[in-house]
This record gives C-alpha cells, sequence and structure tokens, in this order.
C-alpha cells in the first residue's frame, strides 16, 4: 500500500536541466563537450589523409612512367612536347640558316676575290691598244693576255717611239670621248696615271720594266 507524505522541501526541486549535477546523477555532455569530439574527428580524418598522400608518394609515384601527368594525361602531355619540339626545330632552322649564311657569305666573299682577281672590262667592244715602253722580254704577250682575260678589245700594240719623247710608266693615254672608258681600264689594271692626248686614236695603256717588279 502506497504511503502518502506531506509536501516538503525536497518536492520543489526544479525539472532536470542540462549540465546540472545532483548527488546520485552524472553529468549530461555539455556543448563543448560536443565541439571537442568533433575537432578530434577531424584532426584524425586529416591525419590520414596525410599518411594515404605519404604513402602514395613513397609507394605508387616512383614506379610511374617518366612524364606521366595527373589529371591531363595525354593533352598535358602533348602541351609539354610541344614547346620542346618547336625549340628543337627553331634550333634546328638557326643551326642550318647558321650553316646557309656562312655559305652564302663564304660564297659572296670568294666570288668578290675572283672578282677582284679578274675584273671584267666594262666596254668589251671599244679599241684598246698596248704600247711597250721598256718591258722585259715576253712582257708584252703577259699585258696583252691579262687583258683578253678582262675581256678588253685588245686591237693593237706596238713599241714606245724615242721620237715621243720620255714617258713614266704605267700611263694610260686617251682620246677625247674615251675617258670612262680609260677610267675603267686603269681601276682594272691598277694605273694611276690617266691623260688625255689628242695624238692617240684609242685608249693606249703604257708600260715599262715596272712589270718586272
Amino acid at each position: 500500500m502506497t504511503q502518502h507524505h506531506p509536501q516538503d522541501q525536497f518536492d520543489e526541486v526544479p525539472p532536470y536541466a542540462d549540465g546540472r549535477i545532483g548527488k546520485h546523477r552524472a553529468a549530461a555532455p555539455g556543448a563543448e563537450q560536443r565541439r571537442g569530439g568533433a575537432a578530434l574527428r577531424w584532426v584524425t580524418l586529416l591525419a590520414a589523409f596525410a599518411l594515404l598522400v605519404g604513402a602514395f608518394s613513397y609507394f605508387v609515384l616512383p614506379r610511374l612512367p617518366e612524364g606521366w601527368v595527373p589529371i591531363a594525361g595525354d593533352d598535358a602531355a602533348e602541351q609539354q612536347a610541344e614547346p620542346a619540339g618547336e625549340a628543337s626545330g627553331a634550333a634546328d632552322g638557326e643551326s642550318s640558316g647558321g650553316e646557309s649564311g656562312e655559305g652564302s657569305s663564304g660564297g659572296e666573299g670568294s666570288e668578290e676575290g675572283s672578282a677582284e682577281e679578274t675584273p671584267t672590262a666594262a666596254d668589251t667592244e671599244t679599241p684598246v691598244q698596248i704600247i711597250d715602253a721598256g718591258l722585259p722580254e715576253g712582257g708584252l704577250d703577259d699585258v696583252e693576255a691579262q687583258l683578253a682575260e678582262m675581256q678588253y678589245n685588245v686591237t693593237s700594240t706596238a713599241s714606245w717611239e724615242d721620237s715621243w719623247g720620255e714617258v713614266e710608266t704605267p700611263v694610260i693615254y686617251y682620246p677625247s670621248g674615251q675617258q670612262e672608258h680609260a677610267q675603267d681600264l686603269a681601276e682594272a689594271y691598277g694605273v694611276e696615271t690617266v691623260e688625255e692626248n689628242t695624238s692617240w686614236s684609242h685608249v693606249a695603256l703604257v708600260v715599262g720594266d715596272e712589270q718586272a717588279e
């Protein structure tokens, strides 16, 4: 049979609330404890992820083929390969261009050298005559051969007469109207003195014993 006791001060206890500890009650988990548990879970997940990444880097990456690109795959590999190919192509182009440039410059140099050795007459039709004013034996034939190689139109040869007076060789005499032709011959043969003389009907190259030097 249930006994009823009169209400006293112990019956006026407020309802149970979180965090309140009674004599015979354990403390309920509070908000701080719940937050601490969540943080601990995140730390555990991050640690596990770091371990996975470390294991992947140590065991898997060394076994991947060289040049392997994650995610992008072949496209990224092609993008990396293209600049290298273009660079090698440019280098080949520069190399071949440099060689061809050297070859062309060498060709130009050889042409210039040959032009300096055997210049060609600007006028191959206007007559030129050679006057021997003391050439060594066979010298007249040598001068005539040189002018013929330069394509000058040598029409006659002669010896300098004493009656013509003294002459300092080499010298080129030319009649009126043929100065340009005389200057061209002087530059080609290397004569510094060029004079107009109406006694001559054609350009005359007068050479002497200087040819023996």
